[in-house]
């Protein structure tokens, strides 16, 4: 794979071209709202006629390699400044192995019905971005509060049908 290190923080995000499950347009949406962050895609062509879709008019601070063997892919995951998970159906996925091998933070995203931004991370819990009040609201394990989240390593986010926000976490 012929691949440079970009010259700004990169976030990697590693899946499928898919809507449903990876979710690459979500990740896709999250470049074009961080135009000061240098992404690096690396997009399994899953569906060819969604990968080229997702593929039209890209902003210039992405690029999306096709594949990329398993075996050729870690000096990605070490060059990478964080990791991006737009998966509604992780459990423990490898991309967490090899992030953490190299110290890299892994974000899980998820947009919700209301519109708010909710972004898991690997050990700091979970993040709400309240648009409206331009203000972060973190949630974090509270031995205390059974309601609270089990454990600080948010691994997966996903929005039901009747809106329940369900979160994974390691434990």
């Amino acid at each position: 794979v012929d691949w440079k290190p970009p010259q700004r923080p990169t976030a990697l995000w590693v899946g499928r071209a898919d809507t449903f499950s990876k979710r690459a347009d979500l990740c896709l949406e999250l470049v074009r709202r961080c135009p000061g962050v240098e992404f690096l895609l690396i997009m399994n062509n899953h569906d060819p006629s969604l990968f080229q879709q997702l593929n039209h008019g890209l902003p210039s601070n992405v690029q999306i390699l096709e594949r990329v063997p398993f075996a050729e892919v870690e000096p990605f995951f070490q060059g990478a400044k964080v990791v991006v998970n737009t998966s509604s159906a992780e459990g423990f996925p490898n991309s967490f192995l090899q992030a953490g091998k190299y110290g890299r933070p892994v974000v899980s995203l998820l947009v919700d019905r209301e519109q708010r931004l909710w972004v898991g991370t690997l050990n700091g819990g979970l993040v709400r971005l309240d648009r409206g009040a331009r203000r972060f609201v973190r949630y974090a394990p509270d031995p205390s509060d059974p309601t609270s989240l089990s454990n600080a390593g948010v691994t997966s986010l996903l929005q039901d049908r009747n809106g329940v926000l369900w979160i994974g976490t390691y434990q």
